[in-house]
């Protein structure tokens, strides 16, 4: 500041006093040794100090400059690069891309779905262990005056046709369907076409283990299951094995979707239940496979020949939100690219 200048002045000189030695000066100047007196010496560090404060200033305003000079090129580099930035466009939003076809993997719901997709062996056997009907009615209302309008009650089967097994299906209190997250039931899929397996034979683990199934892929297994023409018959087709299920789980795929009434064999689980066995994990370990990891098992669908050949498949089907629902019927559909 200027009211320290003096006091730099002062103790500046007194440092190059000691510091420089008289003969220095006479050397470096080449003055007769004659003037060599107290005000010679006094007058030519004097002039020494003049000197290097001169230089010292101009070294130091020249890097002032150089360095106000810097900060000014980079301010200026900045701005432009932030102007530059503000004027470059957005990139373009990816286009929407829709689908070559939508199949569509539900079927009618009809009043006589039960049977139509079961058989009606299998329904009187529902009916005679749960002491329920699995028959689907349609209560239509129709009123005319005022002005037209029709309104129904449907009383449905939730485990028939395209629904969804969620795990509190065959596990106590695990997650029911209006708890189980939409995005299970959205994804990449890939399709595995075993119609030529003959009917009561399992779909082992060796049937996927080497395809390639990546984890969070949905797998949709056609087996071209047809319902029992014969009515005393229980429905029969390739059915998926626990040991199978338990491999796909592990991946994990993110769900098992099939056009099967049921993921296992119902001859099968009905033979264990006769042979005195127990526990969803033993009669039903197919399903259990997937219900203790909360994947969605998916059953009943149609149309899958629809989907043979083709590499580019997105699965979508939402259930029906039921509170603490133990099944959820859903319109099922696949998206093909």
């Amino acid at each position: 500041s200027p009211e320290a200048w003096p006091a730099y002045v002062h103790e500046t000189r007194r440092y190059l006093f000691r510091r420089f030695r008289f003969d220095s000066c006479l050397r470096h100047q080449r003055i007769d040794p004659a003037l060599a007196d107290s005000s010679a010496d006094t007058m030519l560090c004097d002039w020494e100090f003049q000197f290097r404060l001169a230089s010292h200033t101009e070294d130091s305003m020249h890097d002032r400059r150089k360095l106000v000079v810097l900060v000014k090129y980079s301010l200026l580099l900045i701005a432009l690069g932030a102007i530059s930035g503000c004027a470059q466009p957005a990139p373009p939003e990816p286009e929407l891309r829709m689908p070559r076809a939508i199949v569509d993997l539900s079927p009618t719901i009809t009043r006589d779905m039960p049977t139509r997709a079961l058989g009606r062996a299998l329904g009187e056997k529902i009916s005679a262990g749960f002491g329920i009907s699995p028959a689907t009615s349609f209560e239509v209302h129709v009123e005319e005056e005022p002005f037209y309008r029709s309104m129904s009650v449907y009383r449905i089967f939730n485990h028939v046709g395209p629904h969804y097994d969620p795990p509190n299906h065959m596990i106590e209190g695990r997650m029911a369907v209006d708890a189980t997250p939409l995005d299970r039931f959205f994804g990449r899929a890939r399709l595995f076409d075993f119609r030529s397996k003959p009917p009561g034979e399992p779909l082992l683990r060796s049937d996927f283990d080497g395809t390639g199934i990546e984890p969070g892929e949905i797998v949709i297994v056609f087996v071209g299951y047809e319902a029992p023409a014969d009515p005393e018959a229980l429905p029969a087709y390739p059915y998926l094995s626990g040991d199978a299920a338990e491999y796909l789980a592990g991946i994990p795929v993110m769900a098992f979707a099939c056009d099967m009434p049921s993921l296992g064999s119902i001859s099968r689980s009905r033979a264990l239940i006769e042979e005195g066995k127990a526990g969803s994990e033993i009669i039903f370990s197919e399903h259990y496979a997937f219900a203790s990891r909360d994947i969605p098992g998916i059953e009943g669908l149609v149309n899958l020949e629809s989907l043979v050949g083709e590499e580019e498949i997105v699965f979508v089907g939402f259930p029906l939100k039921f509170e603490d629902g133990d099944g959820g019927p859903m319109r099922a559909a696949a998206l093909v690219y």
